[in-house]
């Protein structure tokens, strides 16, 4: 016989999953307009402000854990140098 395994496919979510999603339903609307907004006007240079701006949202993931890195390694003000 097979055990009823509905439990597993539906359960409560939780508070963080709700605003997980609600988080993710504003950056989807938000998102767009801080690169429309931001590569406005730069004429020739769009293509490398658009770059950069991809660049520097992907910084932001990286750029924490080699600081941790480098604290724990050795100190937190040598950490700050890569900021």
């Amino acid at each position: 016989m097979v055990e009823d395994e509905s439990h597993i496919w539906h359960r409560e979510t939780t508070n963080g999953e709700r605003q997980l999603a609600c988080q993710d339903a504003k950056d989807s609307i938000m998102f767009p307009t801080f690169v429309a907004l931001s590569v406005k006007n730069l004429g020739a240079y769009t293509k490398l402000g658009s770059a950069l701006l991809v660049m520097s949202i992907m910084g932001g993931p990286i750029v924490p854990a080699v600081m941790g890195y480098i604290s724990d390694a050795s100190s937190i003000p040598k950490a700050f140098v890569v900021h």
